[in-house]
């Protein structure tokens, strides 16, 4: 969990292609794609809010499941509550705005 800054966000080209990169890093079933998802969609919201936009339902749909994997995987490993593991990524992030 000290790697968290390090994740990058992914890199996506144009809206048509960000439901095809969420499903890949999906099926990655590995923690650090999980939370590149996390990234880039909470990134986006916080440009789509400075626009006087909503969350998109897709964004909306691959956050809840990355977050659902990711806290989940971690609050089993980590002896923790999946609302602990979020509170803590989330702060590491900078994204108190959003939580």
């Amino acid at each position: 969990m000290n790697h968290i800054l390090e994740v990058e966000e992914l890199e996506i080209m144009n809206d048509k292609l960000r439901e095809k990169s969420y499903k890949e890093c999906l099926l990655k079933c590995d923690n650090r794609e999980w939370l590149k998802i996390i990234k880039t969609i909470y990134s986006h919201q916080q440009q789509r809010v400075s626009k006087g936009k909503k969350m998109s339902v897709i964004d909306e749909m691959y956050l809840k499941i990355a977050e659902d994997n990711l806290f989940s995987e971690l609050s089993i490993a980590l002896e923790k509550t999946k609302e602990e593991i979020k509170k803590y990524i989330l702060t590491k992030l900078d994204i108190s705005i959003l939580v």
